[in-house]
């Protein structure tokens, strides 16, 4: 019951004659809601902020503090732009952002109509405010965000991942973050999950984590629950899944 299926031997499956199913497609706008969502939590402080009003550390004296980052006129890039990395565009464009980056292996016609440019994953991570990693994991794209790209982010920028959290070479990343290399970090996706409590992310204020809930709306799981139901009975009927991988 799951759209990506990286933890899944396809090698030993195809092997042993296995039939696979997922859900996909199914929850690219959910994750798309979440995706904003977790990106204006990040860019403008919103838990940072929320810790400071519950343990009393308001402070209204100071026009400058909580301030975070505006979407608006800022350039956005989007590492991997399928289902997901689309309906993130869509989204954004209401925003009035200045400039549109993203990353795939060829021109995707529905980023260029909302003002994408196709750029490298370097360019990306250099020009971009705020970036985004919506790529699937696999053996091309695991650290894609690595230390080196790291290093060549901007001082501000906000790095949001709702994809899988072996896209980001974590310990590199809490390295820019204890060093303030980057602004602030939005995770639904981390490694390992669940993530331990002594890991050095939960106790960062410019990082804002969500327990990888990124398609949890209760339409979206229930469609999700159903599909996969109709996959089962599918297989013991011995016909097509309704969706199914080929492997």
């Amino acid at each position: 019951m799951s759209v990506g299926y990286d933890h899944v031997d396809l090698i030993a499956m195809k092997k042993y004659g296995v039939r696979l199913g997922h859900t996909s497609n199914i929850s690219s706008e959910v994750i798309a809601e979440t995706t904003i969502g977790l990106l204006i939590a990040t860019a403008r402080r919103f838990f940072e902020a929320n810790h400071a009003l519950i343990t009393g550390e308001w402070k209204d004296s100071d026009i400058f503090w909580m301030c975070g980052r505006s979407i608006r006129n800022s350039i956005v890039g989007i590492v991997g732009c399928g289902n997901i990395g689309i309906s993130i565009a869509k989204k954004l464009n209401s925003f009035n952002i200045s400039q549109l980056l993203y990353t795939s292996r060829g021109e995707k016609p529905e980023a260029k109509n909302l003002g994408g440019k196709l750029v490298t994953i370097d360019e990306l991570v250099e020009q971009s405010d705020f970036i985004i990693v919506s790529v699937a994991l696999n053996e091309d794209t695991k650290y894609i965000i690595n230390r080196k790209r790291i290093a060549k982010m901007k001082s501000h920028a906000v790095l949001v991942n709702i994809g899988r959290g072996e896209l980001i070479d974590q310990d590199a990343l809490i390295e820019a973050l204890r060093e303030n290399r980057i602004g602030g970090v939005g995770l639904d996706v981390m490694t390992p999950e669940p993530l331990p409590l002594d890991n050095p992310l939960i106790k960062m204020t410019n990082v804002v984590l969500l327990p990888h809930i990124g398609s949890s709306s209760i339409e979206t799981r229930t469609e999700m629950a159903v599909v996969t139901a109709k996959n089962i009975i599918a297989v013991l009927d011995n016909s097509a899944m309704t969706k199914e991988v080929q492997l």
